[in-house]
Order: structure tokens, then sequence, then C-alpha cells
């Protein structure tokens, strides 16, 4: 009669089991569920330690380290890439590397907000700024704001004050150190950065439509599961719960960039991630850009060197879909990967990541979250919002003679 059992391990901290329990007919009589944590007390397994050390020990320091390039989509026609240590982004230091420290729990498991993605907004901000000020790249005075995914690619990354201490960590780093593991592990794909100028109608509604998409009361409307990163000049007040019956009509009440109410009809620098194969025009999850403007290194071993501007490679034709014919390259050769871009800010920060300069407080509710704030870990499974826009299913167990 349409009954499931619908169940979620959660990410990489948990193994599910599911026991079923069986009539002689082969029908499911009844269940139980467990998560289970992946800790120390789950032994490690030789045999498959080995396995993965065979493959990790090229990417770690040591005598069989050596370096890496990785070409996106498109780069290249089949077998004629030239030159590829001079193309793409290139892994020229080992994994294990320590690249910083944190002194707050780091992980990207948010719906609303998260320091990590704080900290990622404002480290693409800061030195994409410095660059269009440098440069004044289409008439830009400096970059308006900056904003990353939510994507919840992440390994969480504890403080010192976490771990007990003289307890072995995991991986043999000390509590509290960042690695170039951890922020590969934030960006396990191969974004360039980018710029481009919206109007302020175009970069609020797009916000409006995430927001309603993580926490819509209607599950079959839902997509994403969580908000994105806000640099630190951006300030928001959400109404998750009233909305769309809130003042505005909308859930996002109010919204400031440099604490001045965003001007609809004001254009505005917006720099962050561009995936290749994207639309050209398309930052981050806002469409629509005008003067899209990459940026690239200097050295494309050295992610200190100059950075650069520079447009489109190709604008036009970027996927034929009708010819099935190849992907063509958008961004530059030597495009900054966005863990090229958190190193770089690091550095200039004193290589600390603090809860006091990236703790969260930029998207601000102005009602009580249901669900005893809930919502802030994860996508609240019933969404937020009047109840007459939920819906709701009953699933009957049917009995075990039926």
């Amino acid at each position: 009669k349409g009954a499931a059992i619908i169940v979620e391990a959660g990410e990489d901290l948990y193994v599910g089991r599911l026991d079923l329990k069986l009539s002689d007919e082969g029908r499911i009589k009844d269940f139980s569920w467990a998560a289970i944590p992946v800790d120390d007390d789950v032994e490690e397994d030789q045999t498959i330690a080995e396995l993965v050390w065979e493959q990790e020990k090229y990417f770690v320091n040591g005598p069989d380290f050596k370096p890496h390039s990785f070409l996106p989509i498109g780069f290249c026609p089949m077998n004629n890439c030239g030159d590829v240590r001079t193309r793409g982004h290139q892994l020229v230091d080992p994994l294990d590397t320590v690249v910083g420290t944190t002194d707050v729990l780091l992980h990207r498991h948010g719906a609303l907000e998260g320091v990590m993605n704080n900290f990622i907004a404002d480290a693409i901000w800061t030195i994409l700024d410095e660059v269009v000020s440098a440069t004044m790249i289409n008439g830009w005075s400096g970059v308006d704001l900056s904003m990353t995914n939510g994507f919840r690619f992440d390994t969480p990354i504890l403080s010192a004050d976490m771990v007990d201490p003289g307890a072995e960590f995991y991986d043999g780093r000390n509590p509290g150190e960042v690695t170039l593991r951890d922020l590969y592990a934030y960006f396990p794909i191969g974004p360039a950065v980018a710029a481009a100028d919206f109007n302020g109608t175009l970069i609020s509604d797009s916000l409006e439509s995430v927001l309603n998409s993580v926490f819509n009361r209607n599950p079959y409307l839902q997509k994403g599961g969580w908000y994105l990163g806000l640099s630190a000049n951006v300030t928001q007040k959400v109404d998750l719960v009233n909305a769309p019956l809130s003042s505005s009509g909308k859930r996002i009440v109010e919204f400031k960039i440099n604490d001045e109410n965003i001007d609809p009809s004001k254009r505005y620098v917006f720099g962050s991630c561009y995936g290749h194969t994207f639309p050209v025009g398309r930052i981050c999850r806002t469409d629509g850009g005008n003067n899209v403007t990459f940026f690239q290194l200097a050295d494309v071993d050295d992610y200190n060197s100059d950075i650069t501007t520079t447009g489109p490679v190709n604008s036009f034709g970027i996927i034929d879909n009708q010819n099935g014919g190849p992907i063509k390259q958008v961004a530059p050769d030597r495009y900054i990967h966005p863990v090229q871009m958190l190193r770089r800010y690091l550095d200039s920060i004193g290589n600390e990541i603090t809860e006091a300069q990236f703790g969260t407080g930029r998207v601000i509710p102005v009602t009580p979250l249901p669900g005893s704030g809930l919502p802030h870990i994860v996508q609240p499974i019933d969404g937020i919002g009047p109840d007459y826009l939920a819906r709701t299913i009953e699933v009957v167990k049917e009995d075990d003679d039926d």
C-alpha cells in the first residue's frame, strides 16, 4: 500500500545498519535501524588500509609524493592536452601539509549558516576585492560581496579543546590543525573563481529561491538542503516561519550590504566560484551576470604568485548538446582554485580560523525556528512555513497477517 522504510546514515560519521524481520513468504514483518558511529572503537582493517596507502602515498609527504595536475572537463581535446604542468589546477604540496589552526569546530552541515562557509566567503571576497581595487577592471572599484555554495562537501575539523589532551588524533596531526587535505575536502571539485556584476533584484531573487527550496513546507518542492555562506559585509534577517505571510511577502525581510539595504536597481560586483560547463554569467548560484571576469595565477605552481584578470576563453556554445561535440573551455588555463584562495587568506590572517572572526550571526532568524533549533544544523524534513503549505502523507503499517 505504498509503505516504505526510508533511512539515511548521515555522511562520513556513521554507518547505517538496517535489520529486517521477514515472514516465510518474504514479506517484511518488522525492522530495526541503528546509526553506528565510526570512531576509535572500530578497528582498522589492515588489508584495506594497505590498499588505500598504495594510492595515497603519492599525495602525502614522503619519498613517493609527486605533483599532480587536474584538468577540468573541456580544457583539452581528447589525447591533446599539451603541457599539463601549465594548465588547469596543480597540486604541488602534500595533502598533509598543515596550513592553519582552528579554535572552533569546522563543518558544512548547517542548513542556514556556518563558520566554515563564512570563512570561505570572506577569503574570496577579501582577495578579489584587493585585485579588483588595484586593477579597476571593467570600471569596478572593488568587489561588493561574495557568497559560497553551502554544499556539504567536508570532513569535520575538531578544535583543540574538543580532544582529550594526550589523545592520539585520528590521522596523526595535532588537534586543532587544518591541513591542505581538509581544504580540498571542502572543495573536492575543481571550480574556478570569477566575478560579474548583477543588479540587486537578481541577487535577492536568487537567494530567496534558495531559501524557499531548503525550507519549503511542500516536500515535493524541497531541494538542496543548505543556504549560502555570506561575506562579512552582508547581513540578512529571515522569517522562515511566517513566509510568505511576512511583511515583505518573502523569507528575506532585510538584506544589507555594507550596512545599506540592497538596491534592486543598483549593480553589484559579486565574486565567487564558477563551475566549469556552467553558463557564462553564473557566479555561485546566481545567473545573469555581466562583465564576467576570471582570475588567474602568474605561476601555476605558486598559490601566492600575482593574480591577474581575464575574460572567458569562450562565451558561446559552451556545451554542444545537439551534436555531442566537446565542451568548450571557459576559464583560463591558470585559473585560481578556491583552495588557493583559502591558503592565501589564511596566510594573511595569521593562519588561524576563529569563531570570533567567522562566527554565525550574518543570517538572523526573526522568529524562533521550530524543532528546538534543529534547522540550524540539518534541513528540517517537514520544512518551515505556514501549515497550509505542508503536504502530509499517512503511512499505515500492515498487520503481520495481512
